[in-house]
């Protein structure tokens, strides 16, 4: 398996063939904004591919901002789920990133879960990116009006809370609308 970066006509394929159904409504965004944010140099989105079939068995769509990078979406494509692809991809990634100043995500808060089966799918991906080496920032945001907790990549350096919430709100700034920003991004406290 290889990570190659994905061809728009890739990630249009993707997003309506997977990621529709990968990610909550609530936190996907606009396939014309991810496109756009690819010819722009924003977003970077990755494949995991089979390098004999060339085939994508999992996907990631990163904002870049610098050497700063906020770790937007990752899946595995369905019929690869649970073979440890994602745990490879991961290692991968990190490989891909080592140069990276940062890479952070979010990861929903199992907290406000509406039910005992959301909050055990939450805390499964936290344990997930916890086993890959990512650090729980003790960051907590919302976003869009989901909760999530902001996990960094382990780089072999931690940022403190505030660089964190200040790299987060640097990336949210950079690919949305001030007012949008403003109205729908939240750091607590």
């Amino acid at each position: 398996m290889i990570i190659k970066n994905l061809t728009q006509e890739q990630v249009k394929t993707i997003y309506n063939n997977h990621m529709v159904n990968d990610f909550p409504a609530s936190e996907l965004k606009p396939l014309s904004m991810i496109l756009k944010g690819m010819e722009k140099k924003i977003f970077e989105c990755l494949g995991y591919v089979d390098e004999e079939s060339g085939e994508i068995l999992a996907y990631a769509v990163f904002v870049k901002n610098g050497n700063d990078y906020l770790f937007d979406y990752l899946a595995v494509i369905s019929d690869s789920r649970n073979s440890g692809i994602g745990s490879s991809f991961l290692k991968q990634i990190a490989e891909h990133y080592k140069q990276a100043d940062s890479v952070i995500g979010e990861v929903e808060d199992p907290v406000f879960a509406k039910d005992d089966e959301e909050k055990n799918l939450q805390e499964r991906r936290i344990g997930f990116y916890k086993r890959n080496g990512y650090i729980d920032t003790n960051v907590r945001v919302k976003l869009f009006g989901v909760d999530f907790k902001v996990f960094e990549m382990n780089l072999g350096r931690k940022h403190s809370e505030e660089e964190i919430k200040q790299l987060y709100k640097s990336h949210y700034k950079k690919i949305l609308p001030i007012f949008l920003y403003w109205r729908s991004v939240k750091i607590k406290k």
